[in-house]
């Protein structure tokens, strides 16, 4: 909403009122998307801490709280710290994710990628507190059958990477390619001119875009400019490189030329959300065209981080730490990802819009900060299934916007952890007792949290040791920028 405020000094300057558009025209640092991600994130946690002791104190009233012990600590035997869990509220998610909420609604310009993630935080939003109020139903720790969860996420997901699949927006990435398959590239295929001496040409309000002199069909001088004059690039002697802008300022190629002849052709090259798989590490598309696999690798990305976040969520702290730490590194790559420069520097897709997304991370960030300062050890309220598969679900529903589905695997190493050590557990125990009669485990138990609590770490321990591992998991995802 604050966005449209930005718009407000031009509205007014083109109906007359030029006096009040200029005493207004402060409000146009609304449209900075840096601005707005400050804005939001104070307003989330503000709105956070403000609001926290009220949805306490009423799910309390409601008696949403376990009166029954955490079915790890009680299977478990985890009583060395001698707190008890039982009667605790939960469904705190609901004020993690109201703030959210209401925090984008103030701050992001609406656009279908930010109503896409909002509305699918909000259906798992929704799946998680049935779950929850199942369990406070039967004042047990099953809840709603897994399968039926599972199918419920998998459907999402898959509704959502098919209207990815087949939706306008895309990413596009700035790459290296042959401009003869390409014909926007047509137009930048200086050595197919008709022979003449010297090319050039000019943007609408005639300023010049670019002048070469040929030889024999080769460039052996040339120059580019911005759209404000400036110069860009220049070739000297058939040696340089020419980097061509758009009328908006935008780059829109890059050529690098030896002896006059074209070596390196670089344009923006548009690139499905789903159909095309990217990779950290590496500067082009791993596989093109592929929809059902990317279909599948969506689909994987938005369900896996849901329910890992939700194997985490078992220590005071951990789930909305380690979460808040994910959300930094995505607060990163959105803000890169939409910024056309940034991302043809770093060979990242470039996704229009995506700096919302900035924002919503940004408002995500505010409102786990602020739940955090209930949630400490000895937490006043869990988020319950309500937060965790709604937090995890937009943890995997950005990354896939932004066409980085693999990098989630590396900056949420943690939730990675706590799923693979579930996964491990369980088909270890069942393959050992159809082989030997006997179920055997790999570790103490699972998830990988509660095994260090088995081996007498204190819960603050273990939520602070993984706090230390998580920030190197974001570390080197952010490493992967540079390198490509």
């Amino acid at each position: 909403m604050f966005y449209y405020l930005s718009q407000l000094p031009e509205w007014l300057a083109a109906n007359g009122h030029a006096g009040w558009a200029d005493w207004l025209s402060g409000l146009r640092v609304f449209q900075y998307i840096t601005f707005r991600a400050a804005g939001a994130a104070v307003t989330a946690i503000l709105l956070s801490l403000w609001l926290g002791p009220h949805v306490i104190n009423w799910l309390r009233g409601l008696r949403v709280r376990q009166e029954y012990e955490d079915r790890a600590r009680e299977m478990g035997g985890i009583t060395a710290d001698g707190i008890t869990k039982v009667g605790v509220p939960t469904m705190g998610g609901l004020l993690i994710v109201g703030a959210l909420d209401i925090t984008a609604l103030l701050w992001a310009q609406w656009n279908p990628l930010v109503t896409l993630t909002l509305l699918a935080v909000l259906s798992l939003c929704l799946l998680g507190f049935y779950d929850d109020y199942s369990n406070i139903s039967a004042q047990d720790s099953r809840g709603v059958p897994g399968k039926v969860k599972l199918g419920v996420q998998f459907l999402l997901a898959g509704l959502i990477g098919l209207y990815l699949w087949q939706m306008p927006v895309n990413s596009r990435l700035f790459m290296a390619c042959d401009p003869a398959q390409h014909p926007s590239a047509e137009k930048y295929l200086f050595s197919k001119n008709d022979g003449r001496v010297n090319v050039s040409a000019t943007f609408h309000d005639g300023r010049m875009r670019y002048r070469l002199a040929m030889a024999d069909r080769r460039v052996e001088e040339g120059e580019t400019f911005r759209a404000d004059g400036s110069e860009a690039s220049r070739v000297r002697d058939g040696n340089g490189k020419l980097v061509f802008y758009n009328q908006n300022g935008l780059k829109e190629a890059e050529q690098v030329y030896r002896e006059g002849n074209l070596v390196t052709h670089r344009q923006w090259v548009d690139q499905n959300l789903v159909s095309s798989i990217i990779v950290p590490f590496y500067k082009r598309p791993l596989l093109v065209g592929v929809g059902l696999l990317g279909l599948l690798l969506a689909m994987l990305a938005i369900v896996g981080s849901s329910n890992a976040v939700n194997l985490t969520d078992g220590l005071d702290g951990l789930a909305i730490g380690s979460m808040l730490i994910v959300a930094t590194v995505f607060l990163v790559f959105t803000y890169i990802a939409s910024h056309a420069e940034l991302a043809s520097y770093l060979n990242v897709p470039h996704v229009n819009g995506a700096g919302e997304l900035t924002v919503v991370c940004a408002a995500l960030i505010g409102a786990g900060l602020g739940f955090m300062w209930f949630n400490c050890h000895p937490a006043q309220v869990f988020m319950g299934d309500t937060g965790s598969l709604a937090l995890g679900g937009a943890l995997g529903i950005i990354a896939v916007l932004i066409h980085q589905p693999i990098i989630l695997l590396i900056a949420g190493g943690i939730f990675v952890m706590e799923a693979l050590s579930v996964m491990l557990q369980s088909g270890w125990y069942k393959y050992t007792r159809l082989r030997t009669g006997e179920g055997q485990r790999i570790f103490l138990m699972a998830p990988i949290h509660h095994h260090f609590q088995k081996k007498g770490w204190h819960e603050n321990q273990v939520v602070v040791r993984f706090y230390i591992l998580g920030i190197m998991f974001a570390v080197l995802a952010l490493a992967t920028l540079k390198l490509r």
